[in-house]
């Protein structure tokens, strides 16, 4: 009777326990467990369980990136995080230059062209104040008696020291020549100065034929465009044109205001240096005198202010434009001009006769 007793019982326990066998407190192996969170196996130590879990990771390299979810124990940590990340990147580089509507009437052929350069705002080295201190030494020694000094003489270096109204306005007339280039109203232009005018300050004027003149060069070639109405000359060279003016002009001046008796800058600072003072050695006063105001020192001043203008002229450089009024004509021309102490203008005007 106690026997059947105790198997009731104990198919009791088993009935209430789910059909597991019973494990004692003391044990160190825990029962099963369905892991329903996952797909592994629970792993267990003690009486605690740490369900298994499945983190999955999808990756597409393009434009998506999707992360799937991960779950921890029985219960889902993190949701699920789709990234998506698309670049449309293009760079279009292009310059488009759409050719002039309307480039004019033919200009190739030959020209006749007439420039103004207006110099004396370009900041060219003085060169006055040395033919001044001439003029002034010439006037004492004529005051003093020594020496009877011719009045051409002294208006000539008066007219000397009034240099920069010379170069402040000469004007060219040039042989112009327009060739054809490849692209319409396209052309190449060559310069050839025929003459060079300027006006003293006595109210001469003195006239220079350019390719004469020693040093003198030509303008370099250059391009001119025309998209009507407007004809663009472009940036040139006119630096030993300009340059090789300077002596000539000077020349001229002499020329024309001692009446004749010199021709060159050179002969006339030659006679004063030298030949003025020369015919005074008899007597000592007067020489003295004379070699004390016609320094060596002051036509060596002379000299390198008239190479300072040259070189400073020598870097010239000038680009305009002009209106086409039609195949025979471009007026209203603009010169802009550097050099090498400033800036200066002048305008221009080309027939084709």
């Amino acid at each position: 009777m106690t026997r059947l007793w105790v198997t009731l019982m104990s198919a009791l326990a088993l009935i209430a326990c789910g059909g597991q066998k019973l494990v004692g407190a003391g044990n160190t192996t825990a029962p099963l467990v369905i892991n329903t969170a996952g797909d592994k196996p629970a792993v267990t130590t003690g009486r605690g369980t740490t369900g298994g879990g499945t983190t999955g990771t999808t990756s597409s390299t393009g434009q998506h990136t999707s992360t799937g979810a991960s779950s921890t124990g029985g219960g889902t940590t993190g949701g699920s995080s789709s990234t998506t990340t698309g670049t449309t990147a293009g760079t279009t580089t292009g310059t488009t230059t759409g050719a002039c509507p309307n480039t004019g009437p033919q200009l190739a052929g030959n020209w006749t062209m007439t420039s103004q350069y207006n110099l004396q705002q370009a900041g060219l080295p003085p060169i006055n104040q040395a033919f001044t201190d001439v003029s002034t030494a010439l006037t004492a020694l004529s005051t003093s008696g020594y020496i009877t000094i011719p009045t051409w003489l002294l208006q000539t270096f008066t007219v000397l020291a009034s240099f920069d109204v010379v170069y402040n306005q000469i004007n060219v007339i040039s042989a112009l020549t327009l060739t054809d280039n490849t692209a319409p109203g396209d052309y190449t232009a060559t310069e050839n100065w025929l003459q060079a005018t300027s006006t003293d300050s006595n109210g001469n004027v003195i006239n220079v034929t350019p390719s004469a003149a020693t040093g003198f060069t030509n303008p370099s070639p250059y391009d001119v465009s025309v998209c009507m109405p407007t004809a663009t000359f472009a940036s040139h060279d006119i630096g030993g044109a300009l340059g090789g003016l300077i002596t000539p002009l000077l020349d001229g001046i002499v020329s024309i205001n001692t009446m004749g008796n010199y021709n060159t800058l050179a002969a006339l600072l030659n006679y004063v240096f030298t030949g003025i003072c020369s015919s005074t050695q008899g007597n000592f006063a007067a020489y003295a005198a004379c070699t004390g105001y016609l320094t060596s020192s002051l036509q060596s001043t002379i000299n390198s202010d008239i190479q300072a203008i040259q070189i400073s002229l020598g870097v010239a450089t000038v680009q305009g434009t002009g209106k086409v009024e039609s195949g025979v004509l471009i007026d209203m021309g603009v010169w802009a001009g550097t050099d090498g102490a400033g800036t200066f203008d002048g305008t221009f005007s080309c027939t084709n006769p």
